[in-house]
């Protein structure tokens, strides 16, 4: 997996693309919690859900996509494409 790119959308949501196995696919990151909760994001979160929930990712590909997301949301620059291994 490789993830393309993630902007902040607004206060609480952010936009993910991904590469799995050489499909394209774009998510949303829906209600990233707020610092005072500790930042973070639940994997029910993802839209759209069905295309989330039949992504072929390992467990560490979802940590990685969570990581992503929440550390763009935060405003961090990260170095995309991020590729992660299986």
């Amino acid at each position: 997996m490789r993830v393309l790119a993630a902007r902040r959308l607004n206060d609480k949501d952010c936009a993910v693309s991904l590469d799995v196995t050489g499909s394209r696919y774009e998510l949303v990151a829906e209600r990233i919690w707020e610092p005072e909760e500790g930042m973070g994001l639940a994997l029910s979160d993802f839209s759209p859900p069905r295309v989330f929930a039949e992504l072929p990712l390992s467990a560490r590909q979802v940590r990685e996509l969570v990581r992503a997301a929440v550390l763009t949301h935060r405003g961090e620059i990260l170095a995309f494409p991020l590729e992660v291994p299986e």
